[in-house]
């Protein structure tokens, strides 16, 4: 009668040893696919992120009127708030991609011509007049409709009534490795005005 030979003990271990390292590189493998298919390639992080922060808000507008003081006679300040509501961007863009919204006003009054709302903002490096005047500069969802003052840099002669009023968005992202802007969109922003400058 035949007898099988016994199993060799190392060869077996051995077999079991290069079983278990395939099974665990299979799953390492599966976990990298699986985290790349999350994340995306760098193009297509990049591709998602400027296509968010160029997206149309849902809310955009602006309110201008002339204001007056009655401590100062014969005097008007133009004076525009704006308005905006932004959604959020994807998490990956977080510290790669930034988005920032801009406003510009214009008007024309019946004895004035047309002109451009500019005022002083402090920029990191130093203060600056400005006809875009950047509102947001962050990636998280505004939470809700915000309001934003543009006051004119300076007092003005009596213009008479308030004729035309125009504004414009535009909406920048930046990469913030190369500080380049990738992304730009200029949106019309509905608007209103008063005729008469409120008191």
């Amino acid at each position: 009668m035949h007898r099988q030979a016994p199993a060799d003990p190392i060869r077996k271990s051995a077999l079991a040893t290069g079983i278990a390292l395939l099974s665990a590189l299979a799953i390492l493998t599966l976990g990298f696919g699986r985290a790349a298919a999350e994340t995306g390639s760098p193009t297509e992080v990049k591709e998602a992120c400027v296509s968010a922060g160029l997206k149309r808000p849902p809310a955009l507008g602006a309110n201008f009127h002339l204001q007056t003081f009655p401590a100062h006679k014969g005097v008007t300040m133009p004076l525009a708030w704006v308005e905006y509501d932004l959604p959020s961007m994807p998490e990956e863009c977080e510290g790669a991609y930034r988005r920032i919204l801009y406003f510009k006003v214009r008007y024309k009054t019946r004895l004035k011509p047309w002109r451009t709302l500019r005022t002083w903002v402090v920029f990191p490096s130093r203060e600056k007049l400005v006809a875009w005047v950047p509102v947001w500069n962050r990636n998280d969802a505004t939470g809700g409709k915000l309001s934003y003052e543009i006051a004119k840099e300076g007092l003005e002669d009596p213009q008479g009534p308030v004729q035309h009023v125009t504004a414009r968005a535009r909406l920048w992202v930046k990469d913030l490795a190369t500080g380049r802007i990738v992304g730009r969109r200029t949106l019309r922003a509905p608007t209103t005005f008063d005729r008469l400058p409120h008191v």
